[in-house]
């Protein structure tokens, strides 16, 4: 939506700025018999004068719809019951750390997800399973207990990991 609100903003801003560009501009007698579209601005002057006007408006209500969406206040002053005033957080706040905190997990799991994709690939299959199992530590993911799974499918020593042969039961094939 942002991406959206700033391409309004230039674009309207830039047939603002023609439309008014054209309007200052006064052309001699030799131009405008030389040059047939400047002919066909003569008479335009009003049009162009709403045309930049409307294009100007628009363009500045996009860029303050913009910087409303964009800046949306974390924080605000409430009235306490001694009448001090008190910055209070928003919900606005509190999405933008949910936001930022979820992405720094993502991130993590995404890299320790990646190193044991490595490992897996080199048939490190003890030192997979343990990166993934970091990477479910920090966000439980169905691909990550997957590959966890068939990592330790690939370990001869299970005990090594906390399992005991015979409460454990595997396939003979995946």
């Amino acid at each position: 939506m942002i991406y959206v609100l700033i391409i309004l903003t230039w674009l309207f801003g830039s047939v603002g700025a023609l439309a008014s560009l054209l309007l200052a501009v006064t052309f001699t007698k030799s131009q405008r018999q030389r040059f047939p579209i400047i002919r066909k601005l003569d008479g335009t002057q009003l049009h162009l004068f709403i045309l930049a006007l409307l294009s100007l408006l628009l363009a500045g209500g996009a860029a303050v719809w913009k910087e409303c969406l964009t800046t949306r206040a974390s924080l605000e002053l409430i009235q306490g019951p001694g009448g001090e005033s008190t910055p209070k957080a928003t919900i606005t706040g509190l999405e933008r750390e949910l936001e930022e905190a979820a992405a720094e997990r993502v991130s993590e799991a995404k890299d320790y997800f990646k190193v044991a994709e490595r490992d897996f690939a080199a048939r490190r299959y003890p030192d997979a399973a343990a990166i993934y199992r970091k990477s479910i530590n920090v966000l439980p993911t169905m691909s990550g207990y997957l590959n966890l799974g068939i990592s330790l499918f690939y370990v001869p020593d299970f005990r090594r990991f906390g399992f005991n042969d015979s409460t454990t039961v595997m396939p003979s094939a995946i």
